[in-house]
């Protein structure tokens, strides 16, 4: 056991055997821009999040706060309707922040 302890907190060896990272034309073979790939894929992120959080947002909405609905109909679509870009945008930006906060190759 104190073997293993030892081993483990060893620092980890150096890689002689190849790069650390994926080469560029792996992951975007389509686009030499990383600004524009990582662009690119926070709108993919945002558009696919769109049904998701619209329904998170929409449905609570109606089944609990169905006569302030009805009273204001405008004002909560709106309401629900910006909670859902907030949250599509903050999952977006998540993803473009970690991938460039990915060191390159």
């Amino acid at each position: 056991m104190l073997t293993r302890m030892a081993q483990a907190m060893k620092p980890p060896p150096e890689q002689s055997f190849g790069p650390r990272f994926v080469p560029c034309s792996a992951l975007h073979p389509w686009s030499d821009s990383h600004t524009f790939t990582n662009l690119e894929r926070f709108v993919l992120v945002f558009r696919w999040m769109l049904p998701i959080y619209g329904a998170l947002h929409l449905i609570p909405m109606l089944l609990f706060r169905r006569k302030r609905v009805f009273k204001d109909p405008g004002k909560m679509l709106l309401r629900a309707g910006w909670g859902t870009t907030r949250s599509a945008a903050f999952l977006g930006a998540f993803v473009l922040i970690y991938q460039c906060a990915s060191p390159p190759p």
